[in-house]
This record gives C-alpha cells, structure tokens and sequence, in this order.
C-alpha cells in the first residue's frame, strides 16, 4: 500500500539502521519477488537490509533472541565473509565460502530449512557458515556455482524432494565438483527414505507422467531425469555406498546438529571419538522412543529414523553402536507395546531387517531375541501379518509389511547357532520356521519351490502352497516366467502324484504301471508315499500277468490275421501288375494266390476282383483273335495295351506272324487316343522287328507302330519323353535307328520283285525314320552313322522314273527325312542332307514331283536359317554316293557340277507350268541373293539374267496364281536390290514392266506383291523413264497405294515411282498430278513422322506444281494443297527437331544422306507451297481466293523455319526458299 511506502521513505531518510524486515517464510517464502513491487528509486536501499525470519512455532521474541549477533541475511558478496569452519578440517582456508548448502523442496520443507539455518547458527557457532538459496540469492538458477563453492550439500529429506528439477541439479552438481553429501530427515515428515528414492527409480516416462507439469515449468526434461537417474544410483545411492543419514526432530535438535558438525569435521569413523559419538547418537535415538513410549506418531517417526540410518552410509557403524549400547530391548519394547498398529510395525520390522542385513545384525538379533517378550511379540506381529490379507486390505502398504515380514523372518531361519538356541528356548522355532515358509510360499514363490524340489523327502503340502503362491502372483502381475522350468517340473510331479493316486483308487493296472515308468523316480522322493507306491507296484504286475495270458491267447489269431493281410496284399498287388503290366508268366502266380485267399478267407471283393482279371487273361491268352478284334470290349479290368503288349511278348515267334502283326496293329490303334506311352511298348515293338528281321509286312506294322508310339508321345509331352521310349538309358544310343534302317534297305532289296509289300513298308519305315530324325542332334548322329543319308537316297533312286511318279508320298517322306536332317543334324551332316536335297533337283530335274518336293523342303529350311541359302552360290564340293549308270545319274555326265542356285534356276526353267514349283523356286533364289547382299559376296550375271527372265516368264504364265506370284516379285525386287543396272536392262529388254503392272492390278490386296513392285517399277523409272511411261503404269501405282495405304514400305515405293515418272517431263508429271495428287498426300497423312515418305511425296508435288500456272491452281483448289501441307509442314518442324537432338547424341551413327533428310522435306514442302501460290498468282485472282491468304495465317510457321530448325551448315537454301516464299505471299 501507498502508506507503507510513505513510511519506509521516511525511514530511509534517518539511515538503514534504524529499519528491520520481518519475513514469514510460510507465507512469503521469497522475499525478492516484494521487493520488486516497491519503485525503483527505493528498491537499492531496501534490499541490504537484514531480513528476520519469523516462525508462528516460534514467535517473534524468540526470532529476535536467536538472531541476536548474527549475519545470517547479509549478501553472500559482502566483504564481512567470516572464515568458515572448514579451516578445521585441514582445507585451504581459500577454498570454499560455506561449509553447508541447504537442498530443500518449499512446498514442504521450507520452514524445516530455515529453522535448521537458525539451529546450525546457535549450535554450531557463526563461523559454522551456512547458504539457504531463497534467503541468500536473488537468481535460483545461480545457485549452482554456490553448490560448487560450499564443503558440504544437506538434503533436507521431505516428501517430493526428490521429484524437484533443482533439487536433481544440486545433488548432480555437488557429485561434479566432489562435494561431501549427508542426508537429514525429518522424522515426523519423512519416515520412510527408500519410499522417497522409489519415486525416481521407475521409468523416465512414467515420471513425467506423475510430476512432468511442475518439472517441465523448471526447465527440467525426460533426458534429465534419466541423466540424474543414472548418476544417482550408479554414484550417490549405490548397493555399496550411500551418503550418511541423520535424523532430526526438534527434542534432538541440538544432537542433530552437533553430530552433522562432527561427521563433517571428522568424518566419524576416521575420527578419534567416532564411536563414542556413534554411541551418542544411538543413545539420544533411544532417548528419543523413551519420551514417548505410548505416542505412535512418535514411536514410528522413532523405528523409521533407526531403519534409515542403518540403511544410510555410515549404517554399518550405527548398528553396531545400537548394539554396544544396548539398544534392541528398546526396539523390542516398542514393537511388544505398537504391533496393532501397522505403520509402527512396518517401520519396526524395516528397522530389524535393515540391521540384520549388518555385520552387526546377529549380535543384534541375538539381542532383540533375549530381550525379554521380544520374540512373542514379534511372533504375534508375524502372524498377524503374513496371514493372506483381504481384499480391502491388500494394497501396496499391506504387501510393503508382508515383504519386510518375510526378510525378518528369512533373517532369523539364516541366523547364528545363538539365535536359533534362543528360539528354541523360547519354543518358537517351529512356529518362526512355518510362517517363513508360508510366506515365502506366496511372495517368493520360486525360491520356495526350488528349495522344496532339492530336499529329500520332498514335502507335498509345502510344494502345492508354494505353487498355489506363484500362481496368484502371476495373476497379480508381480511374477515373471521360470526361467529355469521348476514351476513345470513341480507342477508335473503334483500331477503325476494326483494321477497315481487315482490310479490306485480305480484299481487301473495299466495306467499304474505307465506312471511308474515314467516318474517313479521322482515320486519315490516324495515323503508319505511308500504305502502308495506298494499299491501301484502290486496293481502293475497283476496287470502284466494279465496281458501276458491274453497275448498267448492272441497270438494265434494275430498270426492267422497277419498271413490274411499278407495274402490278400500280395492278391492285390498281382492284381495290380496283371492290369498294367500283364504277362503270360504271372498267370500261375495270380492262380496260386487266388487258391492261397480262398484258403486264409480274404475279403469277397478282392477275390472277385483277381477271378475277374485272370478269366480276362486266359480269354485272351486262349483266343487272342477274339482279343485283337475288339480289345475294348474283351477287357475291363485289365488295361488292353497292356495285354496286348503281353501278345506280342508270345507270339514273337516265326509261326506266329499273322498274329504278331495283328498285335502291332492292335497296339497302334489304342495308342492313338493316349496322352503317354510307356517304354516297355517302343522295346516290345523294337524286339518283333529283330525277331522277323526278313517279314517285310511285320516291318512295316512294327514301323507304322513305333512311328505312333514317338509321335503321340511328342506331341502330347515333348521332344525329351519321345527320346526316352527308344534310347539306351546309360550310354544313350537309338537301338531302334538301326532296326528302322534295316527295315528300309530290306524294302529296297525287294522293290523290283515284291513291288506290293515293298511301297508300304518304304512308307513306314521313311516315316518311322522321320520320327525319329525329330528327336534331335543325337538322334541324327545315329541316323548318319548307320547311312541313314545314302539310304534314303538309294529309295528314291531304286524306285525309279515310274516309281517316283506312281508313289510321290514314298519320295515326299524321304525328303520330309532329308529336311529333318538338314534341321536338326550337326552342321556336318546337316550340309551333307541339304546337298542330296539339290542333287535331287539336279539328277531328277525332269521330274517334277520330285523337284517340287525338294524345292519346297529347301525354301522351309531357308526360311527357318535364311543364312543357308547363301550356300547356293558356292560349287558342290563331291557327288552323292550312287552306282553307275543309275537313272539321271550324273555317273555319265562329263561337265562339272553346277552351284546350288544354277539348280534350282534349272528346275524352274523346265518346269516353268508349275505354278508350286515355281513358287518355291523364286523363294529360294530371292533368298539366295539377299544373303549374298548380306555376305557382300559376288554373283554370276547369268544367274542374275535367268533369274529375271525366268521371274517375268512366271508372272506372265501364273497370274492367276498368287502365291507365285509374290515369289517371282520378291526375285525381281531382289535382284534390283543386287544389281539394279543388270536387273532393269534385263526387265526392260523382256518387256517385264507390263508383267509387273499387269501382276498389281490382278492383285491388289497383295501387300508384298505391290511393295516389290513397286520398288522395282521406281527404279526403272529413274533408269529407263521411257520404258514405263504411260496412263496405265501411273494406274496401276496409284491403285497399289490406295490399297496399301496402311503399309509404309508400299507409299515409299509407289512415292518414289511418281517421283521418278514426274522427273522424266512436263506431259507426264501432269498426268502424275491429275491422276495420283490425292494418293500423294494421302500417303503423307498416313506416314507424318515418315522422312523418307514425305521427301518422296513433296518432291512429286513440287514437280507437278511447277508445271503450269493453270495446272497449279487446279490441283491446288481441288486437293486443298495449301493448308494440307502447311500441316504436313507443322509436323515436319516437330520430326525435325526431335531428329536433330538425337542426331546430336548419336551424330557417328548417321550417314551423310540421314543426316540431310529432314532440311530436304522442309525444303521441298517450301518449294511446292511457293509454286501452288505463284501459280494461283499469276491468274490473276482476288486476295480472298488466293492461296496467301493460307500463307499469311501460317506465317510464324514459316518464320520459325528460320530460327535455327535445321544446322546452320545445311540451311542455306531452306532458309533462302522460305524468304522467297514469304516474299510471295507478301
């Protein structure tokens, strides 16, 4: 208020002495935060002034009396510091400026801080120097460096200390700098100093939880409480080592103080009267429980200030104090007088337990035991508690007394021979021993069990209670998993105790003697079970006595039941075999097992089953005619390949050979619906034909069979599994290459004089050769290595001229062989096979059967390998191996063999009526001169002028025909592509351009025929314009373009043809635009991104245009030229640019020609636009019907022509071109 400010002023102005502050700590604890609210003039002569303390406990006159003659509240900076007393404890007088800092927590210690300032004050003496941070320091947080600059730091143990962010600062900083740590408790506040350290011992989130508001607004973090908690445990509280704990309330006020000087003075036990002062304290502690023996509140704070001071650091030294003078009788006192209460019997049994755990707690406990009515005292107290608590009674407290009631009872069941002779005097030990082990039971209840399962005998009743304790405790929450099992291995011997027992009560012999098996040894350690185990040992072998009779009663039974199961196995097991793999010598085997079921008494089904399948057998083993006829219908329950493969097995004999054929075409016809076939067939086929090695119709039934057999099985599954019918399973050799042979040469022998049977087994054999020939590489290797190659040769030729024309499918087969090798042979062999296909068309050229056979096997295989028909240019190195004087045998012939495509030229010449041959002749020289361009490898000019001449001739004859006439474009197309010069002098000279123009308006749809063509007719054009001038050649282009709009390489050419045709005059580049202007631009819109097509088609245009004014204007009106282009010229910009950013990449990749491509089409499109608008010009029109009009809208088209579009070394003339243009428009 205003008045009080008025008041001070007036003070001030007689000097500071004649003022005195007055502060109530409870209300105001801090007196800066007054001081701020006075006016800034005041405040500097306010704040020296001495401050007083005021206590209401105390009052104000004896504030005043206890203040007289200090200096508690001058300013820490002063320049009246006293010397400490540290001086005394052989320090450098220099080092330090207070010998004690007061850690507190305000909210409930505050007031205890400053009486405790006062009480070291009139106690200690004033040199005794003391620092309280709320009294002495403007800033808290500055209150570091005075921590650091005082000898000792006291912490004024109250509930929460802990918990305070400051608090952990000091005590770490005090840790830092070395300086000593006491703690001081306040018996009244804080009894229980582990429950304070409990409170930060938990996890640092949890703590947040419970006090992060108060913690954070102190600045303080989880990372600081988890650094404090390290450096608290790990080197302030540890197991070994804590600080001193002294115990304060305000009677021992003055004994407090004295000896918290001594023990810092002397460090008490390196001091010469540190055990009389020890002694000291111990007495005024018992002094203390004196006064009051009935106060509970101070018994308690009594017992707590004992337990925490032996729990402290300087614990060891304080028991044995309480021990030499005679202190546990008045512990025991206390304890017989308070048990009722539990907080005084929780601290009395903490004290016990915190002293036993001494090197004085026997002589202590010995103590406590001989006083008299301590230990029925602390029995009752034991009993009272360690009973299973209710559940209003269990909490946290209730199970703290529980635990403290377990380590005292654990201290006296460990204790010395005095202890325990003290019990047994007092008749106690019984009791002592049955409360421990109850309660460990249920607290402890691993350690219980472990110990139970050790002794020998075990005792039962303990083990179940131990049990029944873990698991509650796992219930609760507060037991973690065995990690040694003793919880299973207790659990298991309960039970296999329970078991036994009702085993015994159920007089089960069997499930008694399983037990004993399995834990006798276990539950003969247990005491009480002797008269049990004598019961279930007598049950088990009167059990065993009774199995013993009843197995030499069954053991007739189980062997006449096991020779049933054994026969009817082995029944149905030949029952089985006989189905799917029947054979005549397991007929006797199946009778003798039917006989040998009847007798042991088999199941009626298993018995008919077998009676049914051996009926099936002898039925067809009896009548195999009757079998072979209807095989589907004679079996049902056997497989009918099966029997017949078993047939042919038996009838393999020369008297059988009707038979063995009619088994081969048995066996043929059921496999052709099969998915598989089994190697046993393919080997039963192969041994027949060893077996009638001279039969040419039992080779030819086993041919056409095994031929099934591979190719069922190669189509069905693969190449692999047709392999494996007929090759040898180690070394991999085709036995049956060598039988099919065989068969072949044996059908040549007979073909003059059994012509009949000889063709059908040829046939069957070619074709079981051309199987097996599929089989692959290895398969062709054995093929060749049994003159597979000569022999097929030898067919063809021992047929003869009439032969080969009566029986084509004989030659069609052999050369279907001669191609299979040729595809799938080495290349050896393969070269060889393709020489006998041209020698075919060599020797037998007259015949056209056989030349088209040959021809069409050589175009497939060039087709699949167009690289081999590049070997038809080179010479045949040797001759086929044939006997003189054979039919067209070039034995007789003196000139020297020609190269492969002479050949084939040869044959198309003779047969040129042959629409298929001439088909499959041009194929093969169309792709004999494509490999020699690739080969870059030279050809004869002959073979280029027979080709052309024979191509033209073809295209006149078979017009109709298209497949030949495709081939004899392609030939003409490539060998234009060869050698363009001789190609279209020989065209020209056969008057092939009207064969050529008459083939594409036949066939229009064909896209290959009019490519070819097309290119063909282009380049005559350029070489001999004339030749190919004409209405109908222009006809026939633009029809081939209009049906192939779809196709590029066709607007290519036909563009290209144009071109040429405009190129030639006037007259006929007008009869180009009148009649192909709108393919011409049709094709530019099909193909935008098309350099190559665009050149072409701008370049006609151009051309065109650029013939007259009038005809200009003409097109140009009737096709919409102008803006057709100027699109077109749009997307050129774009092809360009992309060209050019790829071209820069890749610039070594491009000829010279690709690298101009796109400035020649801007160019061109440029030059058509000005010649459209000059020629509409020049007629003289109006501004809105001139084509500028186009021009001028797309003038920043034109204008971006200019900015670097194309190289700068290519566009001189575009550029140039466009300025002309814009000038015209203009």
């Amino acid at each position: 208020p205003g008045e009080v400010v008025q008041q001070v002023l007036r003070a001030l102005r007689c000097g500071p002495l004649n003022i005195l502050l007055l502060q109530d700590i409870c209300s105001v604890p801090d007196i800066w935060h007054e001081f701020e609210k006075l006016p800034a003039e005041v405040r500097p002569a306010v704040a020296p002034i001495i401050a007083l303390p005021y206590l209401k406990s105390y009052g104000f006159s004896a504030c005043l009396a206890r203040m007289a003659g200090s200096d508690l509240l001058r300013p820490v900076n002063s320049d009246k510091v006293c010397k400490p007393i540290t001086v005394q404890y052989g320090r450098a007088p220099t080092a330090k400026l207070f010998d004690l800092f007061f850690c507190h927590f305000q909210r409930t210690g505050l007031d205890w801080a400053f009486v405790m300032r006062l009480s070291f004050q009139q106690h200690a003496g004033p040199s005794f120097r003391t620092l309280l941070d709320v009294q002495s320091i403007q800033n808290l947080g500055e209150s570091g460096r005075f921590v650091e600059q005082s000898h000792g730091l006291a912490v004024l143990v109250t509930p929460g200390i802990f918990t305070r962010y400051f608090c952990q600062r000091e005590l770490m900083l005090a840790r830092k700098s070395g300086v000593q740590v006491i703690f001081i408790q306040h018996m009244r506040s804080c009894v229980n100093i582990e429950e304070e350290v409990k409170r930060i011992s938990g996890d640092p989130s949890e703590f947040m939880a419970l006090y992060g508001y108060e913690y954070s607004r102190s600045g303080g973090t989880e990372a600081d409480v988890q650094k404090f908690q390290h450096i608290f445990f790990q080197e302030i509280w540890t197991p070994r080592f804590r600080p001193a704990v002294f115990a304060y309330v305000h009677e021992l006020e003055a004994a407090c103080v004295k000896e918290v000087v001594a023990y810092l003075r002397h460090r008490r036990r390196r001091g010469a009267r540190g055990a009389e002062q020890l002694d000291e304290a111990a007495r005024a502690m018992m002094d203390f429980l004196r006064m009051s023996p009935e106060d509970e509140q101070e018994v308690r704070a009594g017992m707590g200030a004992v337990a925490n001071m032996a729990a402290g650091g300087a614990g060891e030294e304080f028991c044995a104090a309480l021990v030499n003078t005679k202190a546990m009788p008045t512990i025991a006192s206390a304890l017989e007088r308070h048990s009722a209460d539990s907080k005084v019997a929780h601290q009395s049994l903490r004290a016990l337990r915190t002293i036993s755990c001494t090197h004085a707690g026997s002589a202590a406990l010995h103590q406590f035991a001989t006083s008299e009515g301590a230990l029925p005292a602390l029995c009752h107290t034991l009993q009272k508690y360690s009973a299973e608590a209710s559940s209003e009674e269990e909490d946290s407290d209730y199970m703290e007394v529980r635990q403290e009631c377990l380590e005292v009872l654990r201290a006296f069941h460990h204790g010395s021979p005095a202890l325990q002779l003290a019990l047994h005097q007092a008749k106690l030990a019984p009791e002592f021993e049955t409360l421990f082990r109850r309660l460990r039971s249920e607290l402890e209840p691993l350690d219980e069990i472990r110990e139970t399962l050790d002794l020998a005998p075990v005792r039962l009743p303990e083990l179940e209670i131990a049990l029944e304790g873990w698991h509650k405790a796992c219930a609760a929450g507060r037991q973690e998993a065995d990690p040694q099992q003793l919880v299973e291995r207790a659990s298991s011997l309960l039970a296999a105790v329970r078991e036994l027992q009702e085993a015994v009560a159920a007089e089960d012999g069997q499930r008694a003697e399983a037990l004993l098996q399995k834990t006798s040894e276990e539950v003969a350690r247990c005491a009480g079970l002797q008269d049990l185990l004598q019961e279930a040992k007598k049950q088990a072998f009167k059990f065993r006595e009774q199995r013993r009779l009843l197995e030499e009663q069954c053991l007739l039974r189980e062997e006449h039941d096991q020779l049933q199961r054994d026969t009817e196995a082995l029944l149905l097991e030949l029952c089985e075999a006989m189905s799917t793999a029947t054979s005549f010598d397991m007929v006797g085997d199946l009778e003798n097992a039917i006989v040998a079921a009847h007798q042991t008494g088999c199941t009626i089904g298993s018995l008919e089953l077998a009676e049914k399948i051996l009926k099936e057998v002898r039925t067809a083993f009896g009548s195999p005619l009757v079998f072979l006829g209807k095989p589907l219908k004679t079996c049902k329950h056997v497989e009918p390949r099966a029997m017949a493969r078993a047939l042919l097995q038996v009838h393999r004999v020369p008297s059988d050979r009707s038979l063995a054929i009619s088994c081969l075409h048995c066996l043929m016809e059921l496999t052709k619906d099969e998915t598989t076939c089994q190697r046993s067939e393919a080997e039963q086929v192969v041994l027949t034909m060893n077996a009638f090695q001279d039969d040419l119709d039992v080779q030819a039934a086993a041919c056409n069979c095994l031929c099934q057999l591979l190719h069922v099985t190669r189509f069905s599954s693969d190449v692999v599994s047709a392999r494996a019918l007929v090759e040898h399973p180690s070394t991999g050799h085709i036995k049956a290459a060598e039988h099919v042979l065989a068969a072949l040469s044996l059908a040549t022998h007979w073909y003059a004089t059994r012509m009949s049977e000889s063709v059908p087994c040829l046939i069957a054999a070619l074709r079981c050769l051309l199987e097996i020939a599929k089989l692959g590489e290895g398969a062709i290797a054995d093929i060749m290595s049994g003159n597979g190659r000569s022999r097929t040769w030898r067919v063809v030729k021992t047929l003869g001229e009439e032969g080969r024309t009566d029986h084509e499918e004989v030659v069609d087969t052999a050369v279907s062989v001669l191609e299979e090798m040729v595809r799938q042979g080495r290349s050896d062999s393969s070269a060889l096979s393709q020489e006998s296909l041209l020698n075919l068309c060599s020797f037998y050229g007259q015949e056209i059967s056989v030349c088209t056979s040959a021809l069409q096997a050589l175009c497939t295989l060039f087709r699949e390998r167009p690289l081999r028909a590049s070997v038809l240019l080179a010479p045949p190195e040797g001759h086929e191996d044939m006997e003189p004087r054979s039919p067209k045998s070039p034995g007789q012939m003196s000139r020297t063999p020609s190269c492969g495509l002479a050949i084939v030229l040869r044959a198309a010449r003779v047969h040129s009526h042959s629409p298929n041959l001439q088909q499959h002749a041009f194929r093969i020289v169309e792709m004999s001169l494509h490999g020699a361009m690739c080969k870059r490898g030279e050809v004869d000019e002959e073979y280029i002028h027979d080709a052309v001449c024979f191509a033209i001739l073809a295209l006149t004859m078979h017009l109709s025909h298209v497949p030949a006439c495709v081939s004899a474009s392609s030939c003409l197309a490539a060998a234009v592509d060869l050698s363009a010069q001789l190609a279209c002098n020989e065209i020209v000279k056969e008057d092939g351009v009207k064969a050529i123009v008459g083939a594409m308006r036949h066939h229009p749809e064909a896209q290959e025929l009019l490519q070819c063509n097309l290119k063909v007719l282009s380049i005559i054009t350029q070489l001999f314009p004339n030749q190919t001038l004409g209405e109908s050649s222009i006809y026939a282009i633009v029809t081939a373009m209009k049906t192939g709009l779809a196709d590029c390489l066709t607007q290519l050419f036909g563009c290209a043809a144009l071109r040429s045709l405009a190129q030639r005059s006037s007259e006929v580049a007008e009869e180009v635009g009148q009649h192909a202007l709108e393919s011409l631009f049709s094709a530019m819109e099909a193909f935008p991104a098309n350099l190559a097509v665009q050149s072409e088609a701008l370049h006609t245009i151009w051309l065109v245009a650029s013939v007259s004014p009038e005809l200009a204007r003409a097109l140009g009106e009737r096709s919409k030229a102008v803006p057709r282009i100027l699109e077109a010229l749009r997307e050129l910009q774009k092809v360009a640019a992309a060209f050019l950013s790829d071209r820069s990449r890749h610039l070594s990749l491009h000829s010279q020609t690709e690298r101009e491509k796109p400035t020649n089409c801007l160019l061109m499109a440029c030059r058509a636009l000005r010649a459209f608008c000059e020629g509409r010009a020049a007629c003289g029109a109006s501004y809105d019907m001139l084509f500028h009009r186009g021009l001028c809208k797309a003038s920043p088209i034109l204008a971006r022509l200019l900015g670097g579009t194309v190289p700068a070394a290519e566009a001189h003339a575009l550029e140039i071109e466009v300025l002309k243009l814009l000038d015209c428009a203009a």
